[in-house]
């Protein structure tokens, strides 16, 4: 059953981390205004979002008892590969055109393997382990759990999202034992792997008593929503009150708050109207979100390089590169989805029946 809902929440996400990065491409995350502040420090939190959608949207997957391991897992390459790797091939081929301004990444051969096959590596540019294509990075947790899945449902389609729930559980605390800690297990022992544990969570709260909150009436639903979003809200911006830094402190306010959020949207599903112009078009965001996410950074710096050739100081049209970058974006994640996603999301139909 697809929840609406949270397509709207998804096209939020991306937006989020569109606007972080365009805070470290233009300023260096450096701003005076409230808005500029929020994106550079809480940007990011999209990706909290994502993960903790992608545990929902994959409960909702295995529930279908009609899949097997070898369906589910060309279903999904075929929905996030194609995709990626043309952006990451791209952005390989703007590294060899325009090297400084694609200098945040670098690539050579080996790298570009590792790449294209969602292996954790040093990138050459010294940044630490992404990808050539930097927003990549979380593409090999979305990738690792896939993989989890498969080999799940490989065994018996009985009780996946418990047994997949453990074992990314113990993966981190096991990790700790080993003797040493290759690149290739970055993703392993990651404790933001429970964000996708937290998803598959609250997508079986939801399918065992979303019936009980849609008897309830819309008033009460409405002042449930408002006390997640508050608590949201709070836990997101815990570490500014509390004044902690531990970056798995942020990481669990930042976990509870994407938990809540989520919860929240799924409750809204009986409150909102998609049928119309503007709620359609507002859906559409969402199913474009993956291109939006994995495109963004790139036209931000082409957007950075066409300042720079005309000799323009950004600072003094910050409103129009802002429009243009907003522009770009969009258009070419309308494209991209189009051409690329949804070629690739039918032959995978194809492919499995």
């Amino acid at each position: 059953m697809k929840i609406y809902s949270l397509q709207l929440l998804r096209a939020i996400a991306a937006w989020m981390i569109v606007y972080h990065h365009l805070m470290q491409t233009f300023f260096d995350f450096k701003s005076d205004s409230i808005l500029g502040w929020f994106f550079s420090n809480k940007g990011s939190f999209g990706v909290d979002v994502f993960f903790v959608l992608s545990g929902v949207v994959m409960y909702q997957c295995i529930q279908n008892r009609n899949y097997n391991a070898r369906q589910f897992f060309v279903k999904r390459i075929m929905r996030i590969v194609p995709v990626y790797w043309f952006y990451t091939l791209l952005i390989s081929l703007l590294i060899y055109i325009l090297p400084t301004i694609f200098d945040y990444t670098s690539f050579d051969i080996i790298s570009l393997i590792k790449s294209l096959l969602f292996i954790p590596f040093d990138n050459p540019s010294g940044i630490g382990v992404y990808p050539i294509l930097t927003v990549g990075w979380t593409l090999n947790y979305e990738f690792f759990f896939y993989m989890l899945i498969a080999l799940v449902l490989s065994m018996s389609n009985r009780r996946v999202a418990l047994k997949v729930s453990i074992c990314m559980t113990l993966m981190p605390i096991l990790s700790f034992f080993l003797p040493s800690h290759p690149i290739w297990m970055w993703v392993i022992k990651s404790p933001l792997l429970y964000q996708f544990i937290v998803g598959l969570c609250i997508a079986d709260m939801y399918k065992r008593y979303g019936c009980y909150i849609n008897e309830v009436s819309r008033s009460l639903r409405l002042v449930i929503c408002i006390v997640l979003l508050t608590g949201s809200g709070l836990s997101l911006f815990m570490p500014e009150i509390s004044g902690v830094s531990n970056p798995y402190i942020i990481l669990s306010t930042n976990t509870a708050s994407a938990s809540l959020l989520v919860g929240m949207f799924m409750i809204m599903e009986g409150l909102l109207s998609f049928s119309g112009k503007i709620p359609s078009r507002l859906l559409k965001l969402g199913d474009i979100s993956y291109s939006t996410y994995l495109c963004h950074s790139i036209i931000e710096s082409l957007v950075l390089y066409g300042f720079i050739v005309f000799d323009i100081n950004i600072e003094d049209y910050l409103l129009t590169a802002v429009l243009i970058t907003t522009l770009l974006v969009y258009w070419s994640s309308v494209l991209s989805y189009r051409y690329i996603e949804r070629v690739s999301i039918s032959i995978g139909k194809m492919m499995v029946h």
